[in-house]
Order: structure tokens, then C-alpha cells, then sequence
């Protein structure tokens, strides 16, 4: 019969993490964070942008420019508008696994 050798401590160690599926489970929940974080870093970025943007006017009508006041908030809502719609189409893009985002 043949004797069996003494695994070494990280032998056994690495078996046991190669067994256990916990870590499987935790890497899934980093991996759904992460998405989670990088859609609150795009929504943030688009909001400032709009924030900046009604800023600008603000500024422009309290120094009396009105008009330039009135072509800002006309340009910064035509962007909003833009963002939107290539932000919707994006995401069509997204669910549907398509480009164009429209489902045959």
C-alpha cells in the first residue's frame, strides 16, 4: 500500500477555494456594483452638464442679457433633447442586442 503524503497548508488551501462557490456568488455581486456605479457616473455626468448649462443662463439674465439668456436656455434644451434621444436609442441598442434598437 502506498503511503499517502502531508499536503502542505496551501495545498489544502487552494483545494478549499477551488471547492467553496462562495466567491463565484461575491464576484457576480462586485460585477453587478460595478455596472451599478458606472450608470451613476453617466446619469451624474449628464446632470451636470445640464446644471452647467442652466448655470450659464442664469448668469447671462442676472447681468441683464436677456436675449443671450433666452438663445442659452433655447441651445441647452435642444442638447438635453439631442442627449436624450441618442440616450434612448442607446439603450434600445442595449436591451434589444441590435443596432438601430428596433426588434424584428
Amino acid at each position: 500500500m502506498l503511503k499517502r503524503q502531508k499536503r502542505s497548508w496551501i495545498s489544502r488551501a487552494l483545494r478549499r477555494f477551488a471547492k467553496d462557490q462562495r466567491g463565484v456568488t461575491t464576484l457576480e455581486y462586485i460585477v453587478i456594483a460595478v455596472l451599478i456605479c458606472a450608470a451613476c457616473v453617466g446619469i451624474f455626468m449628464a446632470i451636470q452638464r445640464n446644471l452647467a448649462g442652466r448655470a450659464n443662463v442664469v448668469q447671462k439674465a442676472v447681468a441683464g442679457d436677456v436675449k443671450g439668456a433666452a438663445d442659452e436656455a433655447k441651445t441647452n434644451l435642444d442638447k438635453s433633447q439631442s442627449n436624450m434621444e441618442e440616450a434612448t436609442k442607446q439603450g434600445e441598442t442595449i436591451m434589444t442586442g441590435k443596432e438601430g434598437g428596433t426588434s424584428e
